[in-house]
């Protein structure tokens, strides 16, 4: 998957499994959920993506604009987010597990009632950052 246009989509949800893919723009999207499988994604553009679902299995996100991305209920496990931008993305809720945050940005991200206790952030600035 690459070079496709997902700027402002608003499908009820959007499901990625077994897949690369590189520069797509999600910017500003709406998804009910968005499950993604075994999924590596690089140089994508999620900026301001609002879900009220996300379910993650196995997936990469390196070098991602993740600014002010907002989920209600995230779910995830075995996550790498690598040198990506994720200054004020919101995880209002659920579990991430073994999920690794290496060389991103975090400052004033929001995670509350999202459970984040196995996470590893390596190199990411947390200032103004809210993980509780």
């Amino acid at each position: 998957m690459a070079y496709l246009e997902w700027t402002g989509r608003r499908p009820g949800s959007f499901w990625l499994e077994a897949c690369l893919s590189e520069p797509v723009p999600f910017t500003a999207s709406e998804f009910g959920s968005s499950i993604w499988e075994d999924v590596r994604l690089v140089g994508c553009d999620l900026a301001n993506v609002r879900a009220h679902r996300i379910d993650w299995g196995r997936i990469e996100l390196v070098n991602l604009r993740l600014i002010g991305l907002a989920a209600r209920a995230a779910k995830g496990q075995d996550v790498l987010i690598e040198d990506s931008d994720a200054r004020s993305a919101q995880l209002l809720g659920g579990v991430l597990q073994r999920c690794e945050f290496l060389g991103s940005d975090v400052l004033e991200a929001v995670s509350r009632e999202a459970d984040l206790g196995s996470a590893v952030l390596r190199g990411c600035p947390l200032t103004r950052a809210d993980l509780r």
